[in-house]
């Protein structure tokens, strides 16, 4: 999926709309660990930084919901992102929701519920449909790439950055070790991502 993907259109030709999320939200899999619908509800408020790290940060409220308390984490934003231009087009959009042209669905309520159906139609129109290749591949890629990369899980950053608990953070390093940045340790695995 992974290849086919990413020489289809929309990463080849200039883009008629900066924050299509057809461009934005696979590589926010990619290369962040999110989930479709953690991706799509992403508000330009979620964008901050600290100590020059850029991060988003995953988090419950009003019209953000996490699929469980784990879920909420703070992913330092790869560089490949930034150089595409992701923290431009936050800056650009102003206050509000990244990708203000999805819909919820009617039935569930999610933006992932019509945003499936959009990113299923263009993976058949650009002949890259298969069964089991789907947007949670692309997350089960990021992972991967990661493991690759020999980055620790479960007592490491990966299953933080995957959302699965911050317990696998060792967030008690912090306690015990003076200026132990963990953003820092976030970014580094994030970094070994290479796509």
């Amino acid at each position: 999926l992974l290849p086919s993907l990413l020489g289809s259109r929309i990463y080849r030709e200039q883009l008629k709309d900066p924050g299509d999320p057809l461009f934005w939200c696979p590589l926010l899999a990619l290369l962040a660990g999110l989930r479709e619908e953690e991706a799509l509800q992403l508000r330009t408020e979620n964008f901050m930084s600290e100590d020059g790290v850029a991060y988003l940060v995953v988090r419950q409220g009003a019209g953000q919901q996490v699929k469980s308390r784990p879920g909420r984490r703070r992913v330092p934003i790869h560089s490949e992102l930034i150089r595409l231009g992701l923290l431009r087009l936050v800056a650009a959009r102003g206050r509000g929701r990244l990708f203000p042209g999805v819909v919820r669905g009617k039935s569930r309520g999610t933006l992932s519920e019509t945003f499936t159906k959009t990113f299923g139609a263009y993976l058949t129109r650009e002949k890259i449909k298969a069964p089991g290749l789907d947007f949670h591949a692309l997350r089960s890629d990021f992972n991967t790439q990661m493991a690759n990369a020999a980055v620790p899980v479960p007592q490491g950053v990966r299953g933080f950055l995957c959302g699965w608990g911050e317990e696998t953070l060792g967030l008690a390093d912090g306690t015990y070790l003076r200026g132990l940045r963990p953003l820092d340790r976030l970014r580094g695995a994030i970094e070994a991502i290479q796509i």
